[in-house]
């Protein structure tokens, strides 16, 4: 009986600290687009495009067909940051 207890208080210990991270992590990406919902919508679409070119990718594994993933060429530079003056 005190096995059982101890193991329930420890699985509700770990639902509350991943209830946290959790909670941290949103306002992490909340924080991260300065609470701008447009800003917030473009990264979840980008997020949701990519998601499904992997799952293409995935597919197309699946089924044997060729593919490639090629990294971004030489003369690829990241986007500047944004600057709001």
């Amino acid at each position: 009986m005190r096995a059982r207890n101890r193991l329930a208080q420890n699985l509700a210990e770990l639902r509350c600290r991943r209830e946290q991270d959790e909670q941290r992590c949103r306002d992490q990406v909340i924080a991260e687009s300065g609470g701008d919902l447009q800003a917030m919508a473009d990264e979840i679409l980008r997020y949701r495009c990519g998601l499904s070119l992997l799952a293409k990718g995935i597919d197309w594994m699946k089924s044997g067909a060729p593919f490639a993933m090629l990294p971004p060429g030489p003369l690829w530079k990241p986007k500047p940051e944004k600057v709001d003056a």
